[in-house]
């Protein structure tokens, strides 16, 4: 009987073994094989988003999942302007739509488009379809990329902040917020503001979206990737900038750089005016109905009687700039302005009954510029 012998392992098969262990070594242990493979599969990676992620593809069901979480307010916004611009939602094609555009002072007043959209069709008569637009530190640009893409099927009403943080920033402080390229889109408005009244050059354009969007597909693919692998988008929440009856630990540094702002504010700024202006021109080129917004600012941030008269004199001329652009100026009255228990932080209302004033407020100066101007 002929006895069994193992056959001698050919040097090919030896190699492919080895190499099965090398990479599972790789996968186990720090090693360059390991580094070696993920550059490549993130490589390829980059590649095949490159070619295939596009602002259409974004406003699609794949876009929900990019925000991170539910406070990634700027690929809310991001996301909610591809689908305004590009797929807008037939059922809304009646509606008039409301776009609130600005930061997150702006966003914590109002804190919800459905409340907003109730608040709109109470006080008018007519069903809204309301949008949030919002993101923290929004420079001009920003909404200026912002306002192009949500109003090319329906301009509507489009409300912008009139905030004295609007005010005072130098060149150098617009161009900073625009390089920083937070939201994931590019706008010819914007663009030509950087040539035109900032007298620089926008940022270079390849025609491929992941790569003139680097920073903010960098920022989110993988997170977005493991989002749609377990089938789980984040859920946007609009007023995510305080935590309910929370005062942080550094509200007096908040109440500084606010008032920083306010020190810069001293008006004619016509760095800022000649940014919004041209913002405010396109919009109105394509039928839209501006209105400015004046969010409120508790009495305890100005201990300083000079603040306070600085505060007053921008509140007083406010309402003539306002109609130099050609929009609306809304201002909560009295008993619509929330007291400072509200302001945690000195600027972000907190508390939702004030919200929903604040919401009714900027309904009836809607209802108010419709009796005078109605939408067409």
């Amino acid at each position: 009987m002929m006895s069994r012998t193992a056959n001698p392992a050919t040097p090919a098969d030896q190699g492919f073994k080895a190499g099965l262990r090398a990479l599972w070594n790789g996968f186990t242990e720090p090693s360059l094989l390991a580094m070696a493979l993920m550059a490549l599969a993130s490589a390829g990676m980059f590649v095949l988003m490159a070619f295939n992620v596009n602002p259409v593809v974004l406003s699609g069901p794949l876009g929900q999942y990019v925000p991170r979480s539910t406070g990634d307010n700027e690929a809310f916004a991001t996301i909610e302007a591809f689908k305004l611009a590009y797929r807008p939602n037939p059922a809304n094609a009646e509606k008039p739509h409301i776009y609130v555009i600005g930061n997150s002072i702006v966003a914590q007043a109002f804190a919800s488009e459905p409340a907003l959209a109730n608040d709109m069709q109470r006080a008018t008569g007519r069903s809204w379809a309301a949008f949030m637009l919002t993101t923290p530190y929004q420079g001009a640009l920003d909404e200026a990329a912002l306002a192009d893409h949500a109003t090319r099927h329906h301009p509507g009403v489009v409300v912008l902040s009139m905030g004295f943080d609007r005010f005072g920033q130098s060149r150098r402080d617009h161009l900073r917020l625009y390089k920083m390229a937070r939201l994931g889109l590019r706008s010819d408005w914007a663009d030509q503001q950087v040539r035109e009244v900032l007298q620089d050059n926008p940022r270079r354009s390849t025609g491929y979206y992941a790569v003139d969007n680097r920073k903010f597909m960098m920022l989110n693919a993988t997170t977005a990737g493991l989002r749609l692998l377990v089938q789980r988008p984040a859920v946007r929440r609009v007023d995510s900038y305080i935590r309910t009856g929370a005062a942080p630990a550094n509200a007096e540094g908040y109440r500084q750089e606010i008032l920083e702002h306010l020190h810069r504010s001293a008006k004619p700024d016509r760095l800022s005016l000649d940014l919004v202006r041209m913002t405010a021109g396109k919009l109105k080129e394509r039928g839209a109905k501006l209105i400015f917004f004046e969010a409120p600012m508790p009495s305890t941030l100005f201990t300083d009687p000079a603040d306070r008269m600085l505060y007053e004199n921008f509140l007083a001329s406010s309402p003539e700039m306002v109609a130099e652009l050609g929009g609306y100026y809304c201002r909560p009255s009295a008993a619509n302005t929330p007291p400072a228990e509200v302001f945690p932080d000195y600027f972000h209302v907190d508390d939702p009954v004030w919200q929903e004033k604040l919401r009714q407020s900027l309904a009836r100066c809607v209802a108010d510029m419709m009796a005078k101007d109605p939408l067409s």
